[in-house]
């Protein structure tokens, strides 16, 4: 298993339980893992805090997630973000393509998570 002792990781996930879970399966290969369940309390936090990767959900019921993605991409331009979503679509993935962005379809594969974090 890799180990990115000096990263950082910032989870954007509205759902508690995957929220906690991404964060527990990654807990070891982290030197700081944040979890923000609010996209904008997230988009804040990337105001005053640099992330070495961020982990997002596309789907919020307050914002839509590409317009999210593109914001935390001008905000974190060099970061590496994975994106969590279970409607993958052509435009959708090209949206993502644009922003940089890897996409990790759901139901999550923890093993595929780790496996895109080759940095």
């Amino acid at each position: 298993m890799q180990t990115l002792n000096n990263k950082s990781l910032l989870i954007i996930e509205p759902d508690p339980s995957l929220g906690r879970g991404i964060s527990h399966a990654l807990q070891d290969m982290f030197a700081e893992i944040q979890h923000i369940k609010n996209p904008m309390k997230a988009v804040a936090k990337l105001e005053i805090k640099r992330f070495d990767v961020i982990v997002c959900e596309l789907c919020f019921q307050t914002m839509d997630g590409i317009p999210l993605i593109r914001l935390v991409r001008q905000k974190a331009p060099d970061t590496t973000i994975l994106v969590l979503t279970s409607d993958l679509t052509q435009d959708i993935i090209a949206a993502l393509e644009q922003c940089n962005a890897v996409v990790l379809e759901k139901p999550l594969n923890i093993n595929k998570l780790k496996s895109s974090l080759a940095l």
